[in-house]
């Protein structure tokens, strides 16, 4: 289960003269929850349609890579940034949530 920590960039709104702590408490706000979405039933339901998908856009590339059209190169190729993207931001999140607290611990020792 993710670690949410609601609202921290209303927290540290106000944080007199660094824009950087704001931004890092955005992104916390951000990463907690796509992490949220990612570890519940929905998001796995996702990220399992999303693996698919990136595998059948590989399989119809490597199968059909010498009689495809341009167009249906580059729609395969669309489709498979598009799924790989999603997957990235999801499963991603929970470490970029790590990574985005320990920012902005370490910019309010500052």
């Amino acid at each position: 289960m993710t670690r949410r920590k609601p609202n921290v960039s209303k927290a540290l709104k106000d944080h007199p003269g660094r824009e950087d702590i704001r931004g890092i408490a955005e992104d916390i706000d951000t990463y907690a929850a796509l992490a949220a979405i990612a570890n519940q039933q929905g998001g796995q339901i996702l990220i399992t349609t999303a693996v698919k998908d990136v595998i059948s856009a590989v399989d119809g590339i490597a199968a059909g890579y010498e009689k495809l059209s341009h167009a249906e190169l580059m729609g395969k190729c669309a489709t498979l940034r598009a799924n790989l993207a999603m997957l990235r931001t999801l499963t991603r999140a929970d470490k970029n949530l790590d990574l985005a607290s320990e920012a902005l611990e370490d910019a309010v020792k500052e």
